[in-house]
């Protein structure tokens, strides 16, 4: 259905086509395709989700009106695309390896791959970003006693959050 929509010379599969978001006549197939992705997200289908991500982040790369950069990676990990998590990382322009999801979607990727540097990186990663830790031991159920909680670390940790 969304096919008719655009026109002839349109090569959807090519990844050289662009539909720019600040025209005017562009953004109800960005907006639906936002939608599309997100509706087969809650639906557990990561995999057209992640691709369909893929092809909304190509429509206009460089603006990204939707905020693909920001979903895309959590996608990945849902479709089991490791490589890909790992390839887009270091190719895109802009410095998506300092940003939290992406730096611990990378991890994740390196996990999955038994990548051994990957505690290595993963130290870094929640040194770097310490506001993760306490929602990371909470999902996977680990506790932690007050007297870690008291330690100054902690406190620098929420200072620095906090600047």
């Amino acid at each position: 259905m969304l096919e008719t929509a655009l026109p002839a010379s349109f090569a959807l599969a090519s990844q050289i086509s662009r539909l720019l978001y600040h025209l005017p006549g562009n953004r109800a197939m960005h907006l639906a395709l936002n939608r599309h992705i997100h509706n087969l997200s809650r639906k557990g289908l990561s995999r057209s989700a992640f691709e369909i991500a893929k092809l909304l982040r190509s429509l206009d790369p460089s603006a990204d009106p939707c905020g693909t950069v920001w979903l895309i990676d959590f996608l990945a990990i849902r479709a089991e695309e490791y490589d890909w998590i790992r390839q887009a990382s270091t190719c895109w322009s802009e410095d998506v390896s300092q940003r939290p999801g992406w730096r611990f979607s990378n991890i994740l990727a390196r996990a999955a791959k038994e990548d051994e540097d990957m505690l290595e990186e993963m130290q870094a990663a929640i040194l770097d970003h310490p506001y993760i830790l306490l929602p990371l031991l909470d999902k996977t159920g680990v506790s932690v006693t007050n007297t870690a909680l008291s330690h100054t670390w902690w406190e620098n940790a929420v200072n620095a959050d906090q600047r």
